[in-house]
């Protein structure tokens, strides 16, 4: 089933790429900003089980190890995704990556 992944992403404290693979094959990779933004990736779904990986190279970043922050956060951040979703696309319709 040929679908749409959409979610709005976030980079955490700095600029970093986000890889998103499916079925061991790199879909996308986006280079995410320090702000919210709109991703829409092209998927093909089979029935059954579907794993979708997303994979930030950079790593990531404790807060608390940002002293201008002044957070005593000691988790490993690097993105925070929102609002994901699945649609169902007409095969071969063109969609937005990123708006």
């Amino acid at each position: 089933m040929p679908a749409t992944l959409s979610f709005n992403v976030i980079s955490f404290y700095t600029k970093r790429e986000l890889q998103i693979s499916h079925k061991d094959n790199l879909i996308t990779l986006e280079n995410l900003p320090t702000s919210f933004v709109k991703v829409n990736v092209p998927i093909d779904l089979k029935r059954g089980a579907n794993k979708v990986y997303f994979y930030a190279p950079q790593g990531c970043i404790r807060p608390i190890d940002i002293p201008e922050l002044n957070i005593q956060d000691s988790r490993c951040v690097s993105v925070a995704v929102q609002n994901l979703s699945i649609s169902k696309r007409k095969k071969n319709a063109s969609i937005p990556i990123v708006s």
